[in-house]
């Protein structure tokens, strides 16, 4: 081949792999892994707009450190505090005095007199400036005020609440990534078990020392444990995503060790039962911000109450100060003062509170029924939670005997060539399997502390 047409062929193929993106350049839109590597970046495109790009080396990322980053840019949330900030402002806004009034007015008055027989008509003006104030009703802005802050509060009850809901949402999600990269770890340890039984006994058949039904459920064993290595693999993914996605985060990034992790806060909650926790939070009333909720409802519906019955006390309705003047002279100008009162006859008769008073009775009503509901809640995730730390207990103790002799025969055994390798191998999957089991109990210890967080209001972190 012609030198100069070789080197024109290698810069176009060369102008090609840059320009083509990085699906186009490698079959099934991958990018080139190095042998034991990492992929190799294509384009170092920076992050999209509101999307935190992962920094090169992160530090393993924490459950509040996560929760933290939710709470930071929820929607949701923005609403909210929103809300409450109009709260205040209506509550400054009802507070403020009715402003008062000016009152000005033009006229011309015509007089007649008698005047030796005669009658006479004078025509002259006159005016008249005055100013209208209106008192505040002390009953009345009492019982408003009251309300706006109960409004206030109730704004700030359902921020708490979303707050509240959100971060639970996180850490479920939290707790069940650990829990399935925990899976995935031991699923990754029991496949390669699975695999080396698998050559063995094939090996055996190539000598006629095993049949070819023992190979075949050896091979569907090792099939079973990849497709549950996929799918656990999958819903990693998943997870990652949409933590990802709500903490602003290009990439979620490493977390901490799920099974170290999930042992010290199984052995912090069951400090907390050897503490006596339970007998003292048994009659405790949860710290849930429904609760909070229910109980500014009922007080704003009081303070309406009291608003509507603030109508009926007699009060001044206004207060003028005038000044009035005409043209015939100046000896009469004349300054005035009076006073306005409100008296509520017509209205003591149809009872205008009834509706209110109504209200606020079911407001009552609705925390009574809510408070005994959320107890029996609370009071149902506390035993469930006990009988979680008990069964874990017990199936710890058994296990770990067994663990310990399983260790002590893989030691034995290792050192003694005679043993056959399928021998080494069936033992090493039973010391797995028992970890495994034990692992899901420790994250079963954890599910039920955090749905009795979630009953009770609390934060077992």
């Amino acid at each position: 081949m012609n030198p100069r047409a070789a080197k024109s062929r290698r810069s176009i193929l060369l102008a090609a792999a840059l320009l083509l993106p990085a699906g186009c350049r490698n079959p099934g839109g991958r990018a080139h892994r190095p042998p034991g590597g990492e992929p190799e970046a294509v384009f170092n495109l920076p992050a999209p707009n509101g999307i935190a790009a992962r920094p090169e080396n992160p530090s393993p990322l924490t459950e509040k450190e996560l929760v933290a980053m939710v709470l930071a840019r929820d929607p949701g949330l923005e609403a909210a505090r929103a809300e409450l900030e109009t709260a205040r402002e209506r509550r400054r806004a009802a507070l403020l005095p009715d402003d008062p009034e000016l009152r000005a007015g033009v006229g011309r008055d015509r007089r007649g007199r008698i005047r030796d027989d005669e009658r006479l008509t004078e025509t002259y003006g006159n005016y008249e400036i005055g100013l209208r104030f209106f008192p505040p009703h002390p009953w009345r802005n009492s019982a408003v005020r009251r309300q706006a802050d109960a409004e206030i509060e109730i704004a700030r009850s359902r921020l708490a609440i979303m707050e509240r809901r959100t971060a639970l949402a996180v850490r479920s999600d939290f707790l069940r990534l650990r829990e399935a990269e925990a899976e995935l770890e031991f699923l990754d340890r029991l496949l390669e078990l699975r695999r080396n039984r698998y050559r063995a006994l094939r090996e055996k058949v190539e000598r006629g020392e095993a049949t070819a039904g023992e190979l075949a459920r050896a091979a569907a064993g090792r099939l079973e444990t990849l497709r549950e290595s996929r799918i656990q693999a999958s819903e990693i993914g998943r997870l990652r995503r949409s933590l990802a996605g709500r903490a602003g985060l290009a990439e979620l990034g490493p977390i901490a060790d799920p099974q170290d992790s999930s042992r010290r806060r199984v052995e912090a909650i069951t400090n907390r039962i050897v503490a006596g926790e339970p007998a003292a939070e048994k009659d405790k009333t949860p710290e849930r911000p429904e609760i909070e909720l229910l109980r500014w409802h009922e007080r704003a519906a009081a303070a309406e109450l009291r608003a509507a019955r603030a109508e009926l006390v007699p009060w001044l309705s206004h207060l003028q100060v005038s000044f009035q003047d005409d043209d015939r002279s100046r000896r009469n100008d004349e300054w005035s003062f009076r006073a306005g009162v409100n008296l509520p006859l017509f209205s003591l008769a149809r009872r205008p509170d009834r509706v209110e008073s109504a209200g606020w009775r079911a407001a009552r009503a609705r925390l009574h029924e809510s408070l005994e509901i959320i107890r029996a809640e609370a009071e149902e995730a506390r035993a469930a939670w006990l009988d979680a730390v008990d069964s874990h207990t017990e199936f710890r103790q058994s296990c770990e005997p067994l663990l310990d002799e399983i260790r002590r025969d893989l030691e034995i055994i290792q050192t003694r060539p005679e043993i056959e390798i399928l021998a080494v191998l069936r033992l090493k999957e039973s010391l797995l399997e028992t970890e495994r089991l034990l692992a899901r109990s420790r994250f079963e210890v954890e599910r039920a502390a955090l749905e009795l967080d979630a009953a009770r209001g609390t934060d077992s972190w």
